[in-house]
């Protein structure tokens, strides 16, 4: 099966196009790291058991410990831009009727 790929980067992010016979993706945003992965992992860890849409209070320190990283002031600002790059990045995705629907990773 043969997939097609697109990538196209700009000031604002990356957009990237993948699609296969079926279906096609597009991706908006930021390109994300390893280290997005650890923060928006565990963002879903404390959303269980919550409603789609609910927020989700914690205290930062206790956030960047869970993920391996130490407290301070370098770390707060990191794991703010993490959380902004999380809630610029969505997805949509269209089925070979046209039928599609855009989804946020966060928001």
């Amino acid at each position: 099966m043969k997939i097609a790929r697109t990538v196209l980067r700009g000031g604002a992010g990356s957009v990237i196009s993948w699609g296969y016979p079926t279906s096609a993706t597009l991706y908006t945003g930021e390109q994300l790291d390893m280290a997005d992965n650890d923060v928006f992992l565990h963002a879903l860890l404390l959303a269980q058991g919550r409603k789609a849409g609910e927020q989700i209070h914690f205290v930062r320190s206790h956030f960047l410990q869970a993920i391996g990283r130490s407290p301070g002031t370098t770390s707060y600002k990191w794991l703010k831009d993490s959380l902004q790059r999380i809630a610029s990045a969505s997805l949509f995705i269209e089925n070979s009727d046209g039928d599609g629907k855009m989804f946020r990773l966060i928001s």
